[in-house]
């Protein structure tokens, strides 16, 4: 399982209250049977998981993977706890990675020296 979110803050969107959930389960991962069960385990799931967030006010976007249907329940609520815990977590106690440093060239080409 994959999950994205964002805290609204206001702005255009912040008339709904609460948090929001979407849900989306590609054709790849299995026939129309098996994407609504999983669907279904992530809405059971989410309602257990997200009662300790129902007034926070974000956006939070589930996509289900195939693993979802074999995954004990608890399994799924415990991920789910995580990520909202992540998300609700304030900017500034969010871990705030380095930008990459690409090392310099030791050897420098002459300029106009065609790249293979």
């Amino acid at each position: 399982m994959t999950v994205q979110g964002r805290l609204r803050g206001a702005g255009a969107h912040s008339d709904a209250l609460g948090l929001r959930f979407g849900l989306t389960v590609t054709k790849k991962v299995g026939n129309a049977p098996e994407r609504n069960r999983i669907k279904r385990r992530l809405r059971a799931a989410i309602d257990i998981a997200a009662a300790k967030h129902a007034a926070t006010d974000m956006d939070m976007v589930v996509i289900g993977r195939r693993d979802i249907l074999t995954a004990e329940y608890e399994t799924l609520v415990d991920d789910l706890r995580r990520a909202l815990a992540a998300v609700a977590r304030p900017k500034s106690a969010r871990s705030v990675k380095a930008p990459a440093i690409s090392p310099s060239p030791t050897v420098s080409e002459p300029p106009g020296t065609p790249h293979a």
